[in-house]
């Protein structure tokens, strides 16, 4: 029935075949699936870069034609995947149009029509949020929606700004759909389903019942609120969420004061941020500068360089995984409420425009409260990657040799120049900060 409502809807817009054929001409012509970090070869032919044959005795040639082509001459096209997002964007809303609309009300769509949720409980409250206008500028582009994992997620935009909609599945009657304290809020805070209590020096798991499904070349982190930083000690560990993560959310709080701290229903105890990250295929050098980014070259490969003979390189352990695990080439003890140096005897160069971030892994966090300190790697850093490791418990925590230690993420940055104003662009927040949004869900503003 879905099927034959979009089929019917598609007829009558003129765009359909256009977006269809710019569909096709978006795949790779070996996986069929959608381009993951292109490459043109000088045939003109544009393959996904772990499709493309590795170099032979003979060297390498173009799987359709057979041209003959060296490393040189492999031209990256970062922006196609830009438009691969643009283009799911679209069939997206699409799509979500042709499946709520009626066949009798198919010839009021139109290009400009924002598309339709259906059934949402929070419908008569739409009205309110979002105007009305019909433009899509007038929606709220951080609003959450709750959906079933089969439906499709527009694209909304916001001043122009294109922002994406992340599922969220309520397990509970207890849960709260996370919301932003304020428009351009960076994150949208999580809550509490029960009272729960974090010891002094200790750490507790606290459950939101909350599943969801972020865009992928994303993750979710799980952030601190500064409110409960600074008031109470209260810091946030096991802050990432992959993109293939269908489990419950859970927040793990560590408390790094000496008394107790009490949580109750309803307390905004975390903030939910969604990082834009690159996940690119590591390649193994000799030297981490032979080849100059922008002749070609590896494009947007991670360069990885070994130390010893002990290194492993770094692996991802899904698909979607935000991060490359990070392993320990040497014994070491961390000491109970100490902190060691761990030594990975690999050295890394990662694309401009990104930088690595160091962070934790979630059984580590957890089971032995440790915790990753620094943690940032710039992108012409060319030096030794090592590991600050934390150990937030009362027992010394060993680690062996080949142990993962930590998790490598390689997240998009803009390193835009500072520029010295008189004053800034007014908002609805303002200077408020530091817990001024509160705890209790009552007090958001």
């Amino acid at each position: 029935m879905a099927g034959s409502l979009k089929q019917g809807v598609s007829s009558m817009n003129p765009r359909a075949p256009h977006l269809q054929k710019l569909g096709l001409e978006l795949k790779c012509p070996l996986c069929l699936e959608f381009l993951k970090r292109p490459f043109l070869l000088p045939c003109d032919h544009i393959f996904c870069n772990s499709c493309l044959p590795k170099t032979t005795e003979f060297g390498s040639e173009c799987p359709l034609c057979k041209a003959q082509y060296g490393d040189s001459d492999l031209r990256c096209l970062p922006r196609i995947e830009n438009m691969v997002t643009i283009y799911r964007s679209l069939d997206s809303a699409f799509s979500a149009k042709a499946f709520q609309m009626d066949l009798n009300q198919a010839d009021q769509l139109s290009p400009r029509s924002p598309p339709s949720f259906g059934d949402n409980k929070d419908s008569e409250n739409d009205s309110n949020d979002r105007g009305s206008d019909d433009s899509p500028q007038n929606y709220k582009a951080e609003n959450l929606l709750q959906l079933n994992s089969d439906n499709k997620i527009p694209k909304l935009q916001q001043n122009n700004i294109p922002s994406s909609l992340f599922r969220v599945k309520m397990l509970s009657e207890n849960a709260v759909l996370p919301s932003r304290g304020s428009p351009l809020s960076a994150g949208c805070d999580l809550s509490s389903v029960s009272a729960a209590k974090v010891p002094a020096r200790g750490k507790a798991l606290i459950p939101t019942d909350l599943s969801i499904a972020i865009p992928e070349g994303t993750y979710a982190r799980i952030a601190p609120r500064s409110g409960l930083t600074w008031k109470h000690s209260i810091d946030v560990g096991d802050d990432v969420i992959d993109a293939d993560y269908r489990g419950p959310v859970g927040v793990t709080l560590f408390n790094y004061s000496d008394v107790d701290f009490e949580v109750k229903v309803g307390d905004r105890i975390a903030q939910l941020i969604i990082e834009m990250i690159m996940t690119p295929n590591g390649v193994e050098v000799e030297d981490l500068d032979a080849t100059v980014r922008g002749a070609g070259g590896f494009g947007n490969s991670l360069r990885m360089k070994r130390l010893s003979e002990n290194v492993v390189l770094p692996s991802r352990g899904s698909p979607l995984s935000a991060g490359c695990d990070l392993s320990s080439v040497s014994a070491a003890k961390v000491p109970a409420r100490g902190i060691a140096l761990i030594p990975t005897d690999l050295s890394i160069a990662i694309p401009e425009g990104t930088y690595a971030r160091i962070a934790p892994r979630s059984g580590l966090t957890w089971k032995h409260s440790i915790d990753v300190g620094g943690g940032v790697i710039d992108a012409d850093y060319r030096g030794p990657v090592r590991v600050i490791l934390f150990n937030h418990s009362d027992v010394d925590f060993e680690v062996k040799v080949g142990d993962r230690i930590a998790q490598l993420i390689i997240q998009k940055i803009e390193t835009d120049n500072a520029v010295k104003v008189k004053d800034l662009d007014a908002t609805v927040r303002g200077a408020g900060g530091f817990g001024s949004t509160g705890v209790r869900a009552c007090c958001a503003s």
